[in-house]
């Protein structure tokens, strides 16, 4: 295994063991360069590469991951690199802990709370009538920033607000750092339970894997076992077990023996651990930004 710390530091991004790492990483975590207001290529790999270097990456697993049979033979079935695949796994596995160990809590962007203040005005069904608006029910809107609050009760001009709110937004529709940026409170974090992990290990790795096809001709390099694992959720169940992200052994076997309760004999059954522990997080939104990547 290629240690990336004896790759020479000016050109270690650009050495083949990073391009898995750039693959997953301009996708899911471009940067927005705030001169030019447009997304570039993602400093994640960078990153990745100065923690790498300072220590703070864990490669203490690097040992089971290399000598387990299960997890090589699938990789030689997609054909993946197991140097490059071993350094994305780092990378995921590095990146989750960030969303989700300590993890700073995400504030409302500048475009959510200013279409939120629109929505709530909107419900008091403002009409315009010759120079004036008309609303229904009543509303308080309060600013404070000294001892003395503004208070606004007047629907007119809670409607003028809401207009003005809803012209900016309109001018600026597209993404920017103008309104699509949130303010950072690096002291108020986090801890998600562990279920997210799984959660966003299993997302990032199995967007790498979608694509991939499997030689399912391939026999196994282990002589008790003759067959090679093809399922790709299997494999990245595998990893988080090798990884250590859970120790829980049913992520990493594929069957299990039961028996009925009042029968002698038993069954073998398929586990599906990680597939059945993702059913509670379909489709969730985890409001939280990165402690080590930014």
């Amino acid at each position: 295994m290629i240690d990336i710390k004896d790759i020479p530091d000016f050109v270690a991004e650009l050495d083949p063991l990073f391009s898995y790492i750039h693959k997953v990483s301009n996708h899911f975590w471009l940067y927005c360069d705030p001169d030019i207001q447009e997304l570039t290529f993602s400093q994640v790999p960078h990153t990745f590469y100065k923690r790498y270097l300072n220590g703070a990456i864990n490669v203490e697993r690097l040992k089971k991951y290399e000598t387990c049979t299960e997890i090589q033979d699938t990789l030689r079935a997609f054909r993946i690199d197991k140097e490059k695949f071993w350094y994305l796994c780092l990378l995921i596995k590095d990146y989750v802990e960030g969303e989700t160990v300590n993890a700073i809590v995400e504030k409302p962007t500048h475009r959510e709370e200013l279409q939120l203040l629109s929505s709530e005005i909107g419900k008091l069904n403002p009409r315009k009538w010759a120079d004036i608006f008309l609303t229904d029910g009543e509303a308080t809107l309060t600013f404070k920033v000294s001892k003395h609050p503004v208070t606004i009760t007047n629907g007119h001009t809670l409607s003028l607000l809401k207009e003005a709110i809803d012209s900016l937004l309109e001018k600026y529709s597209e993404t920017s750092t103008l309104l699509d940026s949130s303010p950072v409170d690096l002291n108020d974090t986090i801890t998600l339970a562990d279920g997210y992990r799984l959660y966003l290990f299993d997302k990032y790795m199995s967007w790498f894997l979608k694509d991939l096809k499997a030689d399912k001709s391939l026999t196994s390099t282990d002589t008790r076992n003759s067959k090679v694992s093809t399922d790709k959720k299997l494999l990245v169940s595998r990893i988080l077990f090798v990884l250590g992200i859970t120790d829980d052994e049913d992520y990493f076997e594929e069957f299990k023996e039961i028996k009925k309760e009042g029968e002698n004999r038993t069954k073998t059954v398929k586990i599906d651990k990680l597939k059945n522990a993702l059913k509670n997080y379909k489709d969730i939104k985890v409001q939280t930004n990165n402690s080590f990547y930014w």
